[in-house]
């Protein structure tokens, strides 16, 4: 039943297509005009469109007509035309019935015409298909006898042939030339063939011609050259799966890739002579060789490469006597998963950028007779790799430089054994991969270049035991690195003449041996220096004495820098963190940065730098040395008792930090050009001397935020600097110094007492009224003895201007344990027009009170008893009087007393319309001549006066 079933179902479509081809009709061009053929009307079929069962023809005898496809597919079984044709738009495919074009034929913006299904479609008229597309697909053809020019634009133009006996003559085509960017794409797939033997070569532009699958061929019978006009316009040529690019007249290619892929295909070069400028590719075992008579190959300032991929492909390059890279973006040659590359006449790569890489098992790069790889300039790095199993034949090279040498896995080779110099190459072990130099091999210079030496990954070694002499970059630094379990022997290596030079131990098991180093100091300000041991790695530096401009980073609990017998770490950066700890041996008691800014720096949780021996130190004659603890690390300098010289800032920052100076009684600086600091902030304590007073000269103490400075007391002297919103916890005494709290406005805390003498100074910043948040405001446990200036700055923002009214108080300075003495002497800028500033003061703390200018004896008008308390306290610093809050009692706070006189507070807030009227000439007159008279005959001694109010 189920065969009955099928054959009926059989029998049944058979008949329908039998039906539909005893249905297929000619259909004609029914106009005698130009038209569109997507309309109907013009059709004789109309009011529907030909068919992919019609036999379409167009022919008007009347006229010459264009027909212009303008979108979509069409499929006919035939076509032929006397008519012009042109596709603007979509595409046209031909059946099995084929056909002729003979009028002109115009393909633009990349449309397609299309011969199928075993058709031959003969091309007869003028044929403009070179912005266009044509194929030939499942048997069939075509045919364009009358062709002779193929000139493309930028539309990415396509001549494919895909199956077996598809075809595309163009045997009369001699003249040829690709795309400018897009390029023009000659493709021959799955036994398809594309006939292009009388093109002698290919002019500009773009082009690819790519043949694959077994019977697949392009010819190029007549082509001699194959060279693009510019970079911008790249060619190749390929043959795959068995395919084949005839060219048995080719004789000169560049800049053009070659591709060759499995070993039926074929490529025919062997008439070649110059190849320069291209690159080569074989795969899938393919084999190529380049005719005897090409003896030198170039490459260009764009990429060129040569490689081979697979088992049993081989790139055969033994006839060349002469290889260059390319000069920028260089060249590779690389062989991959067994694949090989025989270079092996090449004695010397002489110019250019090259990479040589082997990589995957049994993969190799055959370069017996090379003797010297050595970059020649800056900008043309080259390389040597071998990775995962495969190898460099180099077993006569004597001479390396300026070359990076890279070895990854334990049986990847490259034979380095006769090399006899050396300098400026850098090297890479990985995957359990070592490097070693030839014993003959002492010394080493990295010279202008950026170098690298890395051992990375457990069991990978560089050996450089032989070495007993080392130079890092002159510029430019020389790196040294073992990561992740590499180990860097430099054992030998007794000194380092000059340059940068950086060595990095990061990971658990990682080591760098530096046992025979005995000084490591940087030579100059440019030449950096470092040792840097991170994450349980180890730098083993037993006999190193001497560091100098040299910066030391310890990283990590298990890390370990090994520096037994260093005698001097002047000039060293220090940096522990990440729970590290570093200590100097014992007698190391001095530290000097001299001319150099440096950090000694301890940063995270449970870090240390514990620089305990310390008794002496010079900070940076120049430029600044930071001394930190950041994020809960330590900084002991408990025995440091002298700070000699230069710039010096202790930096507690982050909860839990410390910095221990507990023995330092004195912090100053002679110099005008810079300062010394104790800074602590966010939780950070710097710890001074509990029984000593610690006096600052030219200095700054800031407390910061959550910042604590503990200590028995601080001395406060010429040019220093109290300030900050965090916590004193010591005596202060500010004998010539400055007392400002906040940084901007905020409040200082003094877990102490305070003593402010009379050459001292206290500044408090407003800008509106809460404390701390708006004006700066001082806070002291202890009993508090007053003298000296207090300054008052009013800062304006547009944001939130700040305006005061008549007595408005802001206390700024408050004691628990009771204030005696005042300020002698006040700048106070004044906090609004017709306000000024009045201090009013209890045994608890000082409030600055906003009054009436003028109003020297605080009664509320601006009148003439004011002018007897000025008079009285003429030519002091006393603040009831000094009407401009410039610290002196002069004429000009007369004038403040005269411009305000009769001012109230309700007249300062709300003026009348009418202005208050300055005293009477005769008034003025009588009390100018009071003073006048009281001048003369000298004025008494005047004693301080109590603060009205």
């Amino acid at each position: 039943m189920i065969r009955h079933g099928v054959s009926v179902v059989f029998a049944l479509w058979i008949g329908t297509l039998a039906i539909q081809v005893g249905n297929a009709a000619d259909v004609t061009w029914v106009g005698n005009a130009s038209g569109n053929w997507s309309d109907a009307s013009n059709w004789s079929t109309s009011p529907a469109l030909p068919t992919s069962i019609d036999d379409v023809t167009i022919d008007v005898p009347t006229a010459d007509i264009i027909v212009s496809h303008t979108g979509g597919t069409t499929t006919v079984h035939s076509l032929q035309t006397t008519e012009a044709l042109e596709l603007t738009g979509g595409q046209i495919w031909v059946g099995a019935g084929g056909g002729t074009l003979a009028g002109a034929i115009t393909l633009s913006n990349g449309r397609l015409l299309r011969s199928q299904d075993g058709g031959t479609l003969i091309i007869s008229g003028p044929a403009d298909i070179a912005r266009g597309r044509v194929a030939a697909l499942a048997g069939g053809s075509m045919q364009f006898p009358n062709l002779t020019v193929y000139a493309s634009d930028n539309s990415g133009s396509e001549i494919i042939a895909n199956g077996t006996n598809s075809a595309i003559d163009l045997s009369q085509l001699a003249s040829f030339s690709g795309g400018t960017f897009n390029g023009t794409n000659v493709t021959a797939l799955n036994g398809g063939v594309i006939d292009l033997s009388s093109v002698l070569s290919v002019g500009a532009g773009a082009a690819n011609f790519s043949a694959s699958g077994p019977g697949s061929m392009i010819h190029l019978d007549q082509l001699t050259e194959f060279v693009p006009t510019s970079f911008l316009t790249p060619r190749r040529l390929s043959a795959e799966n068995g395919a084949t690019i005839v060219s048995p007249n080719l004789t000169t290619l560049g800049r053009v890739d070659l591709q060759l892929d499995g070993p039926t295909s074929s490529l025919d070069v062997a008439q070649v002579t110059s190849l320069d400028q291209s690159s080569i590719t074989v795969s899938g075992g393919a084999q190529f060789s380049l005719p005897a008579s090409v003896v030198s190959l170039t490459g260009t300032s764009i990429s060129t490469s040569y490689v081979s991929v697979g088992a049993g492909s081989s790139l055969d390059l033994s006839a060349l006597t002469s290889f260059a890279g390319g000069t920028l973006n260089g060249t590779t040659i690389r062989t991959n998963d067994g694949g090989s590359v025989d270079l092996s006449s090449v004695p010397q790569i002489t110019v250019g950028a090259t990479s040589i890489i082997a990589e995957g098992t049994d993969s190799r790069v055959d370069l017996t007779s090379l003797t010297e790889f050595a970059g020649d300039n800056l900008i043309a790095p080259r390389s040597l790799v071998a990775r995962d199993g495969g190898t460099l034949i180099t077993p006569n090279l004597a001479t390396l430089g300026r070359v990076r040498i890279e070895l990854d896995g334990p049986t990847s080779q490259i034979d380095i054994s006769q090399v006899q110099s050396f300098d400026a190459v850098s090297l890479a072990a990985s995957n359990g991969a070592t490097l070693s130099l030839p014993v003959s091999i002492t010394s080493y210079a990295a010279s202008g270049q950026v170098a690298t030496m890395s051992a990375s990954d457990a069991s990978s070694v560089i050996d450089l035991s032989g070495l007993t002499e080392l130079s890092g970059g002159t510029f430019n630094s020389l790196f040294i690195t073992a990561r992740n379990g590499g180990r860097v022997d430099l054992s030998q290596v007794t000194s380092i003449t000059e340059g940068a030079i950086a060595f990095d131990a990061i990971g658990a098991d990682s080591v760098i041996d530096l046992s025979g180093l005995e000084a490591f100091s940087s030579d100059n300000f440019i030449g950096a220096r470092r040792l840097r041991v991170e994450d349980g790695a180890t730098i083993l530096a037993s006999n190193l004495t001497t560091l100098g401009r040299v910066s030391l980073e310890v990283s990590g609990p298990s890390a370990q820098l090994d520096l037994p017998v260093v005698a001097s770490y002047d000039e060293t950066d220090i940096v522990v963190q990440d729970g590290a700890t570093f200590a100097p041996r014992a007698g190391v008691n001095s530290y000097s940065a001299g001319d150099h800014s440096t950090s000694l720096v301890a940063g995270g949780s449970n870090s240390h730098l514990n620089l305990s021996t310390i008794s002496t130190l010079a900070g940076s004659t120049i430029g600044f040395t930071e001394i930190a603890a950041r994020g809960g690390a330590r900084v002991t300098l408990n025995q440091l008792s002298t700070i000699d010289t230069g710039n010096v800032s202790f930096i507690s920052s982050g909860s839990d930090s410390t910095i221990d100076i507990s023995s330092l009684t004195q912090i100053d600086l002679d110099s005008n050009f810079g300062t010394r600091t104790i800074y602590a902030s966010d939780g950070g304590s710097v710890v001074l001397s509990p029984d000593a007073t610690v006096v600052v000269t030219n200095g700054i103490v800031d407390v910061d935020r959550d910042g604590i400075v503990t200590g028995h007391s601080i001395q406060l002297m010429a040019k220093s600097t109290l300030r900050g919103r965090g916590t004193l916890s010591a005596d202060i005494v500010n004998s010539l110094g400055l007392i400002s709290p906040g940084l901007g406005y905020d409040i200082l805390t003094i877990d102490g007492s305070l003593r402010q003498e009379q050459s001292a100074e206290m500044l408090f910043e407003f800008r509106g009224f809460a404390a701390g948040d708006d004006f700066d405001q001082l806070l002291v446990t202890g009993p508090v003895e007053l003298s000296g200036t207090i300054e008052a700055r009013v800062i304006s923002t547009n944001n939130s201007p700040f305006v005061p009214q008549y007595e408005d108080r802001f206390e700024v300075v408050c004691s628990n344990s009771g204030i005696t003495g005042e300020f002698t002497r006040g700048l106070l800028e004044s906090p609004g027009d017709k306000w000024a500033w009045f201090i009013e003061q209890s045994s608890g703390a000082v409030e600055l009170v906003v009054g009436l200018a003028g109003d020297y004896n605080r009664n509320g008008v601006v009148d003439a008893a004011d002018f007897t308390v000025w008079k009285d306290n003429f030519g002091t610093s006393l603040i009831v009087a000094d009407g401009n809050g410039n610290g002196i009692v002069d004429a000009a706070d007369f004038t403040v007393w005269k411009d305000n006189f009769g001012n109230t507070p309700e007249l300062v807030a709300a003026p009348p319309a009418v202005a208050v009227p300055e005293p009477s000439g005769r008034v003025m007159a009588l009390l100018v001549g009071i003073l006048v008279m009281t001048m003369l005959h000298g004025c008494p001694s005047w004693g301080r006066l109590a603060t009205v109010g």
